[in-house]
This record gives structure tokens, sequence and C-alpha cells, in this order.
């Protein structure tokens, strides 16, 4: 069995430099709106921001950096940049290929 060493700390959540799978909880049901939904859930994106606020003042927890946004989505993006609620956020690890398993158990409903 392992057990935790008092040197070793534990995280309390995400932080900077953390990737990131998400899972927004969006209101507003459109076609965009689900691409959306399922690009944020289906690719890793990295923690660039903790609290910080948006342009009409709602506070987030994060803004989580993305790669490879399709064009049809770039509007949803600031500066490849989304923010996200801590809740949002399903997986996250401080090194992205510790990603990977859980990105393909969930493709294949595992």
């Amino acid at each position: 069995m392992k057990y935790i060493k008092t040197h070793e700390h534990i995280k309390d959540g995400p932080k900077i430099g953390d990737y990131v799978v998400c899972n927004e909880d969006i209101e507003i049901i459109s076609d965009a709106t689900k691409y959306l939904t399922n690009f944020t859930s289906t690719n890793i994106g990295k923690i660039v921001l903790e609290k910080h606020t948006d342009d009409r003042g709602r506070i987030y927890d994060y803004s989580v950096e993305y790669y490879n946004i399709p064009i049809k989505l770039s509007t949803y993006f600031k500066d490849n940049c989304r923010p996200m609620y801590r809740k949002e956020i399903i997986a996250y690890s401080k090194y992205k290929e510790e990603l990977y398993p859980f990105l393909t158990a969930k493709k294949y409903n595992l």
C-alpha cells in the first residue's frame, strides 16, 4: 500500500501551467455550442490565468489556452483562450501525457 509522506504536497486544484480537459456548462443549446462543448471535452488545454474577469465583468476561475481551434469556433476564443469555472474542469494534470488515457477512455466509453 502507498502512503502519503509528510513532505509530499497534495494539490487542492489545478494551477497555472497544468493541462486540463473541460466539460463546459452552456445553457444555450445550438449546433455551434454543441461543437464547442465537444471540442473542449475532447482536447487538452493549458491553464494560463487564475481568477480573472472577462469583458462583461464576469469572474472566472481559470483561463484555458487551446491550440488548433477550428475556424468556425474562433469567435468563442479570445487569444486562443477560453474562460472556465473550476466545476467545468473534469481532469487535470501537470503533465499532458497523463491526460491522453483519460481522453481515450472517454472516446471509447470505457
